[in-house]
């Protein structure tokens, strides 16, 4: 099967067959054809895709007892290729094409804090640092890194309300900017709760809008609110 298959995540799906299997013999082909892939694919959306399975699996293979070093050395190639592809992955792109990223960014946050790897959540909270402040990158996604990184602690809250107010300056489409608020507050509002100085902002923003701004952008935050 893997010999027929050109999708990543489906070679490391059928790595995490083999291992729970402990089928031994297979272990060494997949991992083989999982390289080989790794190293041919371009679509940096197929990398994100194989990286929270591959993290799973390598932390399954040591609770197994199994030598997933081979694993490891799959990851060491992987994740910084994300790192680089994901800025341009997230330029120039429409809504939707935002949103699937956007669910892969989610998966891949979440897998490299599982991880625990110093060195690659150092890499992605830069890869994040080039996201945010890359001006092509979709608002939903540009907003998103910066939750990111300000739950991180790598951005003070003075340099996320300059950024917030970049976003929701009149200047700017109203949709663009419930876009951004829509990254920022995506998965959880709670922020809202414990961060005053944040729902201020928001508020005096929301407060200060013209009428018929107002009346395109609310059914926007509509929407991302009823996701809490």
């Amino acid at each position: 099967r893997s010999a027929n298959s050109q999708q990543l995540s489906r070679l490391v799906g059928l790595l995490d067959d083999a291992l729970f299997a402990d089928l031994a013999d297979a272990i060494k082909p997949l991992v083989d054809a999982i390289e080989r892939q790794a190293a041919e694919q371009s679509d940096v959306l197929q990398l994100l895709d194989a990286m929270q399975p591959l993290v799973a699996v390598y932390r399954y293979g040591n609770v197994r007892q199994t030598d997933v070093g081979l694993v490891a050395e799959i990851l060491a190639t992987l994740v910084p290729r994300v790192h680089i592809g994901l800025v341009p992955a997230a330029a120039n792109i429409d809504a939707d094409a935002a949103r699937e990223v956007w669910k892969r960014m989610v998966a891949a946050d979440q897998s490299l804090l599982l991880l625990g790897n110093d060195e690659y959540i150092r890499g992605w909270r830069e890869c994040l640092g080039r996201l945010a402040r890359n001006e092509a990158t979709h608002p939903v996604l540009a907003g998103y890194a910066f939750r990111l990184l300000y739950d991180a602690k790598s951005v003070e809250f003075e340099e996320l309300a300059l950024a917030l107010s970049q976003a929701l300056s009149l200047g700017n489409a109203p949709e663009t900017g419930a876009a951004w608020v829509e990254g920022l507050l995506s998965g959880s509002g709670t922020v809202l709760i414990h961060d005053d100085r944040l729902r201020t902002v928001l508020d005096e923003w929301l407060r200060s809008v013209p009428e018929d701004h107002f009346l395109r952008v609310l059914p926007l935050l509509r929407r991302t609110f009823a996701n809490f």
